[in-house]
This record gives structure tokens, sequence and C-alpha cells, in this order.
């Protein structure tokens, strides 16, 4: 996953100052601007020139510049590896003592130090109140958890068999559900897989499809929908089965038919409860008292479909994808077997890069970046083919260069 990381050695020099834009997906996916790195920066260039005057040293300078030290050299292996945010916690708890501790190397009075530190929690106070993340829309919590239990989970436990394989087809997979289940259980969230269709399959989805085929017990876990239920029960409707079925066919997986699906009511899920304008009272009610989960039946379908020959259209776009995958395999990674069709096409999705590639009938090819508004064209199929193309994977639309740079 390269989603936070930097496509150029300057970007990545200047991450301590790109932290500071009030931008979502510079160091974690909600936009949490941190000025703390930038401010210990122009706090240490001050602090130098106080201490290179001084003598003798101020008390307490060495354990500040091993800090200070510990905390920049940090940016090395983290914008080496993953440069998110949750993974470089540490530092962003400790730039804070930091940012004090270089204020009070600095010779000055003490009326001076404290407007300094004023000013840093100042900075940053505006910050935090201007992506507060204890507001709904600029937070990211899934569930807010405002006591026990810290999830509330129904569950039917008379009816739950301790040997059973509970599979899940949604990101995220409220993994928080596993630990109130029997211990025994096992569960598998097959999305993160290619599809089983033997062309398709990822090497590391054939000890799952094992799994799913000894299993005694198979059952879909998701999110339930009140809004299509059958009338008077807690079964999914047509509409629901057709939509359920189409995320379990590509693993050759089915709803068994008639469904027996069991509801596992959650007051924490009727706080992610979704309303139209024009629902009544008594429908929000229903709304929130079916919110939870399906615990449904499934099985391995009698004929799994069989592989479809590809046309011609669909192996030009292989061939324009497997190119790319030869040009810039940082983003598209080499490998890929899926293509799935498109409406102006086929496309291929890399979710290590957050894009796509998308092969037209006219014979263009586009990326898409997820966070980008529109797709950006990078050739026509008999250039991108042709020996000898190259371009440039530091410039895509959306995620090159600093956040104030990049293009929608």
């Amino acid at each position: 996953m390269i989603r936070f990381l930097a496509d150029t050695w300057r970007d990545a020099l200047l991450r301590p100052m790109a932290m500071a834009a009030p931008n979502s997906s510079v160091y974690i996916e909600i936009a949490a601007p941190d000025f703390r790195f930038i401010l210990a920066l122009g706090l240490a260039v001050l602090a130098l020139i106080s201490v290179r005057m001084a003598r003798p040293r101020p008390p307490g300078w060495m354990p500040t510049l091993a800090l200070f030290a510990l905390v920049f050299l940090s940016f090395i292996p983290w914008m080496h590896t993953t440069g998110n945010g949750r993974y470089f916690m540490p530092y962003l708890i400790l730039i804070g003592p930091l940012c004090i501790g270089i204020i009070n190397l600095i010779r000055s009075t003490t009326n001076m130090k404290a407007f300094l530190v004023t000013a840093v929690l100042g900075i940053q106070g505006v910050a935090l109140f201007q992506n507060t993340p204890w507001r709904p829309m600029d937070g990211w919590e899934w569930i807010p958890w405002k006591g026990a239990p810290y999830f509330s989970l129904d569950l039917p436990k008379e009816n739950l068999d301790p040997d059973t394989t509970y599979v899940t087809i949604a990101v995220p997979t409220y993994s928080l559900a596993a630990p109130l289940f029997p211990a025994s259980s096992r569960w598998i969230n097959i999305v993160s897989f290619g599809s089983s269709e033997s062309e398709k399959e990822s090497p590391l989805y054939a000890p799952v499809k094992k799994a799913l085929q000894e299993s005694k017990s198979l059952k879909v876990f998701m999110t339930s929908a009140p809004r299509f239920m059958i009338e008077g029960s807690v079964q999914p409707d047509q509409t629901a089965t057709y939509t359920i079925n189409s995320y379990l066919e590509p693993y050759d997986l089915r709803l068994k038919a008639p469904t027996d699906c069991q509801l596992a009511t959650s007051t924490s899920m009727a706080h992610r409860a979704f309303f139209y304008a024009e629902d009544t009272a008594e429908q929000k009610e229903r709304i929130r008292a079916l919110s939870g989960f399906w615990i449904c039946s499934i099985e391995y379908a009698v004929s799994p479909k069989k592989p479809h020959a590809p046309t011609g259209e669909e192996l030009r776009a292989r061939s324009l994808f497997e190119k790319m995958e030869n040009i810039c395999p940082r983003f598209f990674s080499p490998g890929q077997q899926v293509v799935k069709v498109h409406r102006a096409g086929h496309q291929r999705r890399y979710s290590g890069s957050d894009s796509s590639l998308i092969a037209t009938e006219d014979g263009l090819l586009y990326f898409k970046y997820d966070r980008a508004l529109n797709p950006e064209l990078i050739g026509k199929a008999e250039d991108i083919l042709a020996p000898g193309f190259a371009f440039d994977c530091t410039k895509f639309k959306g995620r090159a260069g600093l956040p104030w740079e990049r293009e929608i």
C-alpha cells in the first residue's frame, strides 16, 4: 500500500511541511493538519542561534537534542515503509513535548517563552478546532464508543454452531464482532482475494478456498438492510438476495435457498442508520430496530460458472495493463489477472495504489486515482504498446506533488 508514500525525494523531504496542509489523505485518511513539526523546525533554528551564543550550554539541551534527532530521523523509516500516521503515533505524541523543550532552550525572558508556548498551542489548537475529530463529519469513528459493551450485538447464541466459518464481503469487515462469537469460529474476508475462476485465482486464495470447501458450516456475516427485508420478516428480499449473491458468485458461493438468515440486532449499528427526508417516524423506528447484521447460510454453487473466452477488446486491454505494470510497477503491481467490464471498456483495479487503469473501446488508456475527480489520459493504445514507450510515473493527477499542488 503506497497511499501515503511520497513519489519523489522532494515530497519526502517536505513531509513535515505537507503535514500542516488542511487536506485529507496526506498522512492519514481524514484531514488532520499538524503544524507542530514545521514549528519545531523553526523553533530549532531560534534555539540553535541562541545556544551557539550561550556559554555554558543551557541545562537539558542534550536530552532535547536527542529527542529532536529521534523524532526527525524517524521520518526516514516511516517514509520508506508506509507514511501512514497510525504507524507514527509515538512521534505524533512526542512532537508536542519536543516543541516545549526547544522553547525552553531559547535564551530569552520567561514572558517570551510563555508567548512562544501559547503561540504553538494556539496555532495547533486552531487547526484542531477547524478539523475537530469530535464532529461526526470530521471524525473517522465508525461507531461511537461511549460505554460498555464496546460493541453491542444481540446474538442468537442458542443457534450458533461453534464450528462455523463466517465469510465477510465488505471493507471494513466489522472484526469487532468476531470476539463475541465462539472462539472456535473462523473468519475469512473473501473480497481481499481474487476470483475463484482458475485463470483469475490469487495464489493466496488456494488455501482459503480449501478451508471454505472443507467447512461444515458456512455463513455470510454482513450488515443488515432494513429497507430490503421481506415484509413482516427479517429475510432479505429479492433485490438484497441478488446483490449479496453478486458478491459471492465470483467465488462460486451463493446464499442457500430459501434463505435462513438470522438477524443480530445492534444498537451500535443503529447509530449509523441512514434516513431519507420523507421517512416517517414509524419508518425510522423500524430501521433502527432492525439495524445490525444478517447471518445467512451459504453454499458452493452446484454448477460453478465456466471461465469465459476473452474478446479481442479484452485481450488488448490486458496488454495495455501489463505494459503499464512493467513501466510503473510501484503503482501497478505486476501479476494482476482480474479484468472487469467498465462502462467505457475494461478496467483493472490496483488497490495497493488506490487507482485503476481503464482501457476504452476507442483505444485509449486512462489512469483514475480514487481521490481525483476525473481520469487522466495516458495515451493511445498503439502508442503505449509500441516499443520504447515511456511515462513519468511520478506525475499522476490526484497524488503527485505536495497537497496544495495536487490536481483533481
